[in-house]
Formats: C-alpha cells, sequence, structure tokens
C-alpha cells in the first residue's frame, strides 16, 4: 500500500474515541468566579471597587458592549457576585448593596418594556423599606406579584370593616343618646381605653394616612397608562415619587447620604425591537436617574444606534444617521466598556476545562 493510499484509509476510517469525549461549550453565561475559564474576574473587580467607591458619581449609566458571545452578560453576573461579598462593602457602606437583574427580552412582547423595568424596580425597592413606610405609603397594585395581590385584598378587607367600626363608634361616642338604642354596642366606646375602640380608631388613622400619601396612585397610573401619563406632563412627578422610593430603599439620611448603593443590570437590550429599545432607555433617563442608582446596559450598541438614528433621521436631515447614533448613546451613557476579544490562551483554557491563572 503506497503512501496515498494509506491518507484515504486513515479518512475513511471512522474516528477513534477519546477518552475525554466531546468538547463542547454550553451557550449560557457563568454565575459564578468558579466558573470563569475567561479571565474576566479581573474586570468584574474593577467595576466592583469603581461601583462601590464613594466618590463614584450618581447616578450613573454604563454600558458593557460587545457582539453576541462575547461573555457581556458572564461579566454582568460576576458583578453582582462581586458586589455581594461582604469584605467588599463593609468599611464602606452599612448595607450590602441592592442589585436589580432585568433581562429586556423577557419582555419584548409587553407593550412598553419601560413600564416593565420601573414596575419591576419598584417590586424590588418595595420591601426593603422600613415597615412602617410599607404601611403608610404602599405600592400600587400594578406592581405587585399575585399572591401579594391576593394578601393585600384580605388586608384591605379588614381595613375597611375596622374602618365601618370606627365610623360607628364615633357615632355611638357623639351622641350619647344613642347607648342605650344600640345596646351592647353602645357601651364599647364608654372606656376611651378599649382594644376595640383603639383597633378601630388606629386603622382609621392608617387609612386615611394612605390615602393621603398620592405617590403611590401616581406611579400606578403610570405602569396602566404611561403614554396618557405623559401627555398630561406628569413624568417629572412620577420620578420625583420613584425617588422617593429610592431614597427610602437606600436609607437615605436627612443629609444626603445613602446607607448603600442600588446597581440596576438590563441584559439582552439588542434583542429586542428597536422601537421598544429606546423606550426602554428613555425610562432609565428620564425615571432612574437618582443619587445611588448605577444602571449598567449589556448590550451590543450598534443596533440600539442604529435604531435612534432611523427614529430621529427625518427630524435631523443634515447629519449623517451614524452620527445621529453616537449622538444618542452619548447623552444616554456616561461611560462605555468595549469587551475586548477573548486571547487564544483563554479560549484554550475554556475548552480545556482549565482554571484561569492571569487575566484574559
Amino acid at each position: 500500500m503506497n503512501d496515498a493510499q494509506k491518507v484515504e484509509a486513515k479518512a475513511a476510517a471512522p474516528p477513534q474515541e477519546t477518552s475525554q469525549g466531546p468538547v463542547t461549550v454550553p451557550d449560557r453565561p457563568i454565575t459564578c468566579a468558579t466558573e470563569d475559564r475567561l479571565g474576566f474576574a479581573a474586570y468584574a473587580g474593577v467595576f466592583t471597587a469603581y461601583f462601590l467607591h464613594h466618590d463614584t458619581p450618581t447616578p450613573l449609566t454604563l454600558a458593557v458592549s460587545g457582539p453576541w458571545g462575547s461573555g457581556k452578560t458572564s461579566l454582568a453576573w460576576l458583578i453582582d457576585e462581586r458586589l455581594k461579598v461582604t469584605e467588599n462593602w463593609r468599611g464602606r457602606w452599612f448595607e450590602e448593596p441592592l442589585t436589580c437583574r432585568f433581562n429586556a427580552w423577557h419582555h419584548a412582547d409587553a407593550p412598553n418594556i419601560g413600564v416593565a423595568l420601573a414596575a419591576h424596580v419598584g417590586r424590588l425597592l418595595g420591601p426593603e423599606r422600613h415597615l412602617w413606610l410599607r404601611a403608610l405609603q404602599p405600592l400600587p397594585t400594578t406592581m405587585l406579584s399575585p399572591s401579594r395581590r391576593w394578601w393585600r385584598r384580605i388586608w384591605q378587607g379588614m381595613a375597611g370593616v375596622f374602618l365601618a367600626l370606627a365610623g360607628l363608634m364615633a357615632l355611638v361616642w357623639l351622641f350619647p343618646a344613642l347607648h342605650d338604642k344600640m345596646g351592647p354596642i353602645g357601651a364599647v366606646p364608654a372606656h376611651a381605653t378599649n382594644p376595640v375602640v383603639l383597633a378601630a380608631a388606629g386603622s382609621a388613622l392608617l387609612a386615611l394616612a394612605t390615602r393621603a400619601y398620592k405617590a403611590a396612585g401616581l406611579l400606578g397610573s403610570y405602569l396602566e397608562t404611561p403614554q396618557a401619563l405623559a401627555a398630561k406632563g406628569s413624568i417629572a412627578e412620577v420620578r420625583a415619587h420613584l425617588g422617593v422610593l429610592v431614597r427610602q430603599a437606600l436609607r437615605q439620611r436627612p443629609g444626603g447620604k445613602a446607607t448603600r448603593r442600588l446597581v440596576i443590570f438590563i441584559d439582552d437590550l439588542e434583542r429586542c425591537p428597536g422601537d421598544k429599545a429606546l423606550g426602554l432607555c428613555e425610562v432609565v433617563s428620564q425615571l432612574l436617574d437618582h443619587p445611588g442608582v448605577i444602571v449598567v446596559l449589556i448590550s451590543d450598541l450598534a443596533p440600539l444606534a442604529a435604531a435612534a438614528a432611523t427614529r430621529y433621521q427625518e427630524a435631523d436631515t443634515g447629519v449623517p444617521a451614524a452620527v445621529l447614533g453616537q449622538r444618542y448613546l452619548d447623552k444616554l451613557i456616561n461611560m462605555r466598556f468595549n469587551l475586548p476579544p477573548l486571547s487564544t490562551a483563554s479560549v484554550r483554557r475554556l475548552f480545556d476545562n482549565e482554571p484561569t491563572v492571569g487575566g484574559p
């Protein structure tokens, strides 16, 4: 058998199975540092230190940009993990930073992704407030999960019963002639420290105080009909009320200093339709620009710039589309980090499942 025949026979032979088996890399982001094979932990450490530094100006909008599959979501998970490490924030802040993860693509079928983002952030901030604030200033029903809505209906029903009882007790107390006509009920308000009277009066005051607080109602109206509220020019008021929730959740003191920070990760923005992605960006710039808030846009920015150029090109025909898109991004984003290409060594570590020794 000559050399040519040997080559043909080798090519026709079935591949030999190795002890390691086929090497595949799943299309999913890593969620912790132990899975890091690309050296992204070094980037995550820098971003964590920057986000937690007291001199870092806020509000801040940061973009982590790169093509699909470059590891943007993995880097975001690593940053999120490091932010929650006690040694990283203790000594600088009194409490662990709040982190919020929002996948825009999962809400792409919603009429307005920005409204979904505002509701998602509100649901995170609500339970982080003090108990008395949650009682006096409840979140709108539209921002609650189905189970929490069910519990709210129960509490509202109980409050309604006590409120009616308080009105009846007040009527009997104001008109002593009704004592005898009301029978046993007429004798209840005779003593000011009666538990029934105190419970009824307390619930009545709580109900009145809750109704006096209009922030929840206005924010709920925005979540239900954002276009109508924008037409009325009330977006500034919605922003102010959402800022109240942010300050309460971050435990901001009278001097303006907060005890922690809020970091919002918005992922897969480039997978959404252009108009909806721009609507979400508008919510970020209009409603989430509050002290202590850091927004991280995880997206390939090229589709977002193209969508912005398409929208505003008719209004400014003298400027090239590429320039219009870049101007839009410059107004929205304070800082941009382009994820560098992976090195040959890092890709080899990924397929060989070797631990990371150096950088990427």
